[in-house]
């Protein structure tokens, strides 16, 4: 087979060329969409500035456009092309994956298959077989399963195609190519082929056919800049990312009007962090002020899947909801959403309705469920009140058609107030009009997909908002971000290209997994021949150093701790004498003439004597970081509680707790632990277990759920036999109290506790004693003047009467032990004898008055103790401390 195919030698000629053609009728039919609007605004341009006030609109399409206009026009003249029905691509798809799903039980390993992914693949692969010209009996006598498989889909694919008169896209081409031998049409005009750097096999037969009937077609690569080229090394992408954003910036500060290319050889994986550097360069003040943009000056080209607008997702979520019980996560999404009827009015109750049911503990809820919460808490949210007592009355259990379940999803979201209650912006309003296509597409699935489940049903509309990839519109802008293959036909001011280094130019090689790789070879199909695929990437790289005056490439010279070097395709460039600074928000503060006033300020309101929540923590936390301290206990923030599957530790921890607490109420002594026999024990143990799991665990009783508190049934008869074994080791002891409640007052702060253990031994010495059942424990966390865990030392300050002990019973699978400190040796391996007790508690006294005073003043200075105390911190989004050791990490102070 031929390379590449030309009509004839490419037209070396600029833009202007082009311009003139489609001024006098002729039609451009570019490589991409963006190539199209291109020349449509560089027409325009040339009408104004002409001196037009109105003028026709020129005809630019891409290759796929161009077909179905014509196939279109066609049909109104020919009643046996008008009665053929062209499928949409999510039409061709869902046909392909209703074969694929019928077929499934024939095939060995077919469970494994993903079928919505098999299937796009194998329409990808029906349309690469019609581009290429492959004859599908090539496929019939090969032995690998995969390709007979697709051979058996792709010969089912066209029985059913033929019997229905349907098309697919891939189609059209050869269908008008039959019309133009036979003389039944012809394209009005000259065609013109804008930006392609290949013609494929089915396009180079319908163009030659059009050429030999008479039809003028031209060929025309307008980038024919002769540029000065220069090569940027740079320490990683986002360094390049950075240095390409300054470097633009730069220009538009000399005046340049663009346009300015951007070219990133990954942008799919890059976008979002593209997105926040350009717009912290362009837009640098907006960024510290959050300021709404005014005119952006930049531009990606690539958009996301309509999946992932906030809007969209809403609507999703709504959907899902009205189908049974949701995850809180998404239940939050929609507390929290201003896409509701009430979202912004009723927004500090819905937080606080997501909050409450995170602390229940739900892991999921219905709207049944939902509203009776609301009932019962008289929750006031009545905007959400009046929806959920509207939507609970809904039936959802019958089948019906795409087009029908369209009109029932606008009703369902109606009931909701979507898209909410406040004036829509722009982005938001094209959103919504993204999302009514795509219903609209929904709908036309009719054809072949008679009727469907509701779950069926939105199932394949979230599909479709996934792989729907939506960009907004806007007004030109002088920078234009855009992928490889995007930048095709167009040309730049200036263009800088990233990304040029040897492990992505050329890309590596992919080839398709239903066709033998002979036939992939025979065809030259892309991904066979890497010698193809270097010339192909060389042609790229020609024409992208073609389209403009001042070209940098650069490259990333590490991957991953991976050193990289530049593409051997640019490596006859000359290195970049200039040195390019990467932007940076905080140099950007620094050089600006923004007035930066530095406070000191770690001190808040002093303490007022109002009622805090926290007991003992707040003199752990004030330890630890006095910021943590003042924002949990005089802010009240902290972090949204999540919700986990199971028992969270806390609950195992009370679980242990509330167990080993009442088995010591009825044992109370070491010498009736002594005469349990090991069946008596087990006895005693699972009936405390049984009666604490009931009372305790308020969860649904669902089989999974059931399953878990099985396991856990286990873990703590056998967590707490462990336990007792130790306690066995001990001298003689008396349980006297179980659960001490202590309301007492500590250096001016009032203070709720309850102690969990208080034993006297046979000589009269009295232990205070805590349970424990997470982390490694120490008794050097109660020493120090910022102890990690002052617990143990206030129970000590605070209880009244002499104690001589303090211990910590560490209940921990093949660890459980004691741990603490005592006047008199010998209470129990683990305890450790301090001869200055009494001075060691006037240490304690002296070191939690100073925490108290602290507090008390309103001390709030973000000052870590150590690594720890931040590892388990929820607060640190509110001090802010990563962001601050990130920027001294990277060097800026």
């Amino acid at each position: 087979m031929a390379a590449a195919f030309r009509l004839s030698a490419a037209t070396q000629t600029p833009m202007n060329h082009v311009l003139e053609q489609l001024a006098v009728g002729a039609t451009a039919i570019t490589s991409t969409r963006r190539l199209s609007r291109y020349l449509l605004e560089q027409f325009a341009a040339r009408m104004l500035n002409q001196g037009h006030t109105a003028w026709p609109t020129a005809k630019t399409f891409t290759w796929d456009q161009w077909l179905m206009r014509e196939w279109q026009k066609r049909a109104q003249f020919e009643p046996t092309l008008g009665q053929k029905i062209v499928l949409e691509d999510q039409q061709e798809l869902q046909l392909w994956e209703s074969i694929i799903r019928k077929n499934l039980d024939r095939r060995a390993g077919a469970s494994l298959l993903h079928i919505s992914a098999t299937a796009r693949v194998v329409k990808d692969t029906w349309r690469l077989i019609y581009d290429w010209q492959i004859p599908l009996s090539c496929l019939a006598q090969t032995y690998i399963e995969d390709t007979q498989a697709f051979f058996d889909w792709a010969d089912e694919f066209g029985r059913q195609i033929r019997r229905n008169n349907w098309a697919c896209a891939c189609q059209i081409g050869s269908l008008l190519q039959e019309q133009v031998e036979n003389a039944n049409w012809m394209p009005r005009g000259k065609l013109l082929l804008v930006g392609f750097d290949e013609i494929l096999p089915s396009q180079r037969s319908l163009l030659c056919a059009l050429r030999e009937a008479g039809c003028d077609v031209e060929q025309v690569d307008q980038t024919a800049i002769n540029a000065q080229i220069e090569v940027l090394p740079c320490t990683d992408r986002r360094s390049e990312f950075e240095s390409a954003a300054q470097w633009a910036k730069d220009l538009l500060a000399l005046g340049e009007t663009g346009p300015i290319g951007i070219i990133v050889d990954d942008l799919r994986r890059y976008r979002n962090d593209v997105e926040v550097i350009f717009d912290q360069a362009m837009h640098p003040a907006e960024s510290l002020t959050y300021e709404e943009r005014r005119r952006p000056v930049f531009h990606i080209s690539l958009g996301q899947p309509l999946a992932q607008y906030p809007l969209i997702a809403a609507a999703v979520t709504l959907l899902r909801f009205m189908l049974g019980a949701r995850p809180i996560n998404e239940i939050s999404r929609l507390l929290h959403t201003p896409f509701l009827v009430g979202g912004w009015a009723e927004s500090s109750p819905r937080s606080i309705l997501d909050l409450q049911l995170r602390q229940r503990g739900w892991e999921q809820l219905s709207l049944s469920a939902l509203l009776n919460y609301i009932q019962r808490r008289r929750t006031p949210v009545l905007q959400l009140h009046g929806c959920l007592q509207r939507a609970v009355r809904v039936e959802v259990d019958e089948k019906r058609s795409p087009a029908q379940w369209v009109e029932t999803f606008f009703e369902w979201l109606s009931l909701f107030g979507w898209p909410g209650e406040r004036a829509l912006n722009s982005s938001e309003y094209q959103t919504v009009q993204a999302w009514r296509e795509t219903l609209a597409r929904f709908a036309r699935l009719t054809v072949v997909i008679p009727k469907l489940g509701c779950e069926q049903a939105i199932n394949r509309l979230e599909n479709l908002t996934e792989q729907r990839v939506f960009q907004q519109q806007s007004e030109p802008v002088p920078v234009q971000i855009m992928g490889v293959l995007e930048a095709s036909g167009m040309t730049f001011s200036h263009l800088w290209i990233s990304g040029a280094s040897d492990d992505s130019w050329p890309a590596p090689p992919e080839l398709n997994p239903f066709l033998p790789y002979e036939i992939q070879r025979r065809f030259e199909l892309p991904g066979a021949i890497a010698q193809r695929e270097l010339e192909r990437a060389v042609r790229i790289a020609e024409r992208l150093k073609r389209s403009a005056k001042h070209v940098l490439v650069s490259f990333p010279q590490r991957r991953d701790d991976q050193p990289l070097h530049l593409s051997p395709i640019f490596q006859q460039l000359p290195a970049t004498p200039q040195h390019i600074r990467p932007f940076d928000l905080m140099t950007y503060i620094q050089r600006s003439r923004i007035g930066l006033e530095e406070i000191d300020d770690i001190y808040g309101p002093a303490y007022d004597d109002s009622p805090l929540s926290g007991g003992v923590s707040i003199f752990k936390d004030q330890a630890a970081c006095p910021f943590r301290a003042f924002a949990r206990h005089r802010l009240s923030a902290f972090a949204r509680p999540d919700v986990e599957t199971g028992l969270t530790p806390a609950e195992r921890g009370i679980l242990v707790h509330a167990c080993i607490a009442g088995f010591w109420r009825e044992i109370r002594t070491s010498a009736a632990l002594e005469a349990l026999s090991d069946g008596e024990l087990e006895r005693i143990l699972l009936q405390h277990i049984d009666r604490t799991i009931t009372l305790l665990v308020r969860r649904d009783r669902s089989d999974f759920y059931q399953t878990i508190l099985h396991i856990e049934r286990k873990r703590l008869l056998a967590l707490l036999g462990e336990w007792l074994r130790v306690e066995r080791q001990r001298e003689t002891f008396e349980v006297c109290e179980i659960e001490r409640k202590v309301n007492s007052s500590f250096c001016g702060i009032d203070l709720s506790l309850r102690i969990d253990r208080i034993d006297q031994l046979v000589d009269g010495q009295r232990v205070i004693i805590d349970y424990k059942t997470g982390r490694e424990i120490s008794v050097e966390d109660w020493l120090g003047d910022r102890p990690d865990d002052p617990q143990l030392p206030l129970y000590l300050l605070c209880v009244s009467g002499e104690f001589n002990a303090l211990a910590f019973a560490h209940l921990r699978k093949g660890e459980s032990r004691f741990k603490g400190l005592s006047q008199f040796s010998g209470f129990v391996k683990g305890v450790e004898q301090r001869e200055d007790w009494h001075e060691l508690q006037r240490k304690w006294q002296r070191v939690l008055a100073d925490i108290a005073d602290q507090f008390r003043a309103g001390y709030a200075r973000v000052d870590p103790k150590n690594a720890r105390a931040c590892q388990l911190c929820d607060v640190t989004s509110f001090c802010r401390i990563f962001d601050v050791a990130q920027r001294k990490e990277a060097g800026d102070g």
